[in-house]
């Protein structure tokens, strides 16, 4: 039998915890651990690999905290709503970088697996081109809101108001002026986001190559999948945010209550969506094994929990906007690294494997 390509010794982990074999079912068992006098075997379940017990806990707290929320919403926000908080205010202009830094990733990934395929090089060339140019303009969409969010509070200061107040609804105009630094910022985080992408894929066996592919087109369907169920909700509800409320534009209603498409976009919260987005990223180092990915999950958890705290800060959502939001794309983000693990299975028959190196079986 033909032996596989010896692998770079940085990427250990690559073989150990996604290795594809070529043998057949019956010889590829292993032996189960050693068990203690007396105990019944037990058969491992796998979640994408995720710790069910920390994943469970965390969404049961996101769940009590929904129905806590559900009476308590008005008083909330009475008690923590400032705007004038630079903690809000960052987080309103800066932090819901995760879809378009996520996707562009996805692309460059993608790009970088075709370079390194054996299709013709002018369709590996032209490939790369079209998905670095995808990438430039999603990074390019979040650059822009960022520099409107960045005017707004320049704007703010100089009048008086406080900070976190929104003011940059302005049609989409921009001035050149206004437009170089978002490009800029723009080409900085592409390149950035083109070498860690190439960095992933440059020295990954074939068969994990293959693998990282359909992670980051997962990954691709996961943030867009979550964008749109945020969106399509946020118009059906209808529900006014808690500065509308303020300002006597709106009454005050639960959650549950839809007033269908009228304008107003409290429910769910589209910031913690995306923030939470960032846990998304767990996605596509999946099958690079090791413990980047679970890093990478619960790095974006914190930043989707900051994230939705600043928004009731700020005043632009109730409590129970931001926990649903949470609670709705985190189980997306969830149902992406199983599917990821699905699809590696029965694709590319492989093993996946625990930190420690033994094989998980799913059933």
């Amino acid at each position: 039998m033909a032996q596989a390509p010896t692998l770079p010794t940085h990427q250990a982990d690559d073989s150990q915890a996604w290795a594809s074999e070529s043998q057949p079912d019956a010889a590829r068992t292993t032996p189960p651990p050693a068990q203690n006098p007396g105990t019944t075997p037990r058969r491992q379940h796998d979640g994408g690999g995720v710790n069910t017990t920390a994943v469970t806990a965390l969404l049961g707290v996101a769940t009590v905290l929904l129905i806590i929320f559900t009476f308590t919403d008005k008083q909330v926000s009475d008690a923590v709503i400032n705007h004038d908080s630079v903690f809000g205010t960052l987080f309103q202009s800066y932090g819901e970088f995760p879809p378009a830094v996520l996707t562009a990733l996805a692309m460059q990934v993608l790009a970088g697996c075709l370079l390194r395929s054996s299709l013709p090089g002018i369709a590996r060339g032209l490939g790369s081109i079209l998905l670095t140019w995808a990438s430039f303009l999603s990074v390019l969409g979040w650059s822009e809101q960022a520099e409107s969010y960045r005017r707004s509070w320049s704007a703010n200061l100089a009048a008086g108001t406080p900070i976190g107040v929104a003011n940059n609804d302005d049609s989409g105009t921009m001035t050149w002026s206004q437009f170089a630094p978002a490009m800029f910022m723009d080409i900085v985080l592409l390149i950035i986001i083109s070498m860690v992408a190439w960095l992933l894929v440059r020295n990954l066996s074939t068969e994990t190559l293959r693998l990282i592919a359909i992670s980051a087109v997962i990954m691709l369907a996961i943030v867009w999948a979550g964008h749109g169920v945020n969106d399509g909700m946020k118009s059906l509800w209808g529900r006014f945010r808690p500065y509308e409320v303020d300002a006597g534009k709106g009454p005050y209603q639960p959650w549950y209550h839809i007033n269908l498409p009228n304008g107003h976009r409290s429910f769910p919260s589209g910031h913690t969506q995306e923030g939470i987005t960032l846990a998304a990223l767990a996605i596509v180092l999946r099958p690079l094994g090791g413990k980047a990915w679970r890093i990478a999950l619960w790095v974006g958890t914190v930043w989707g929990i900051l994230m939705a705290a600043s928004r009731v800060i700020i005043g632009a959502h109730w409590a129970t906007d931001t926990v649903a939001s949470f609670i709705l794309t985190y189980g997306l983000i969830l149902i992406g690294l199983w599917l990821t693990t699905w699809v590696a299975r029965r694709v590319n028959s492989t093993t996946i494997t625990n930190d420690a190196g033994t094989p998980v079986r799913t059933s």
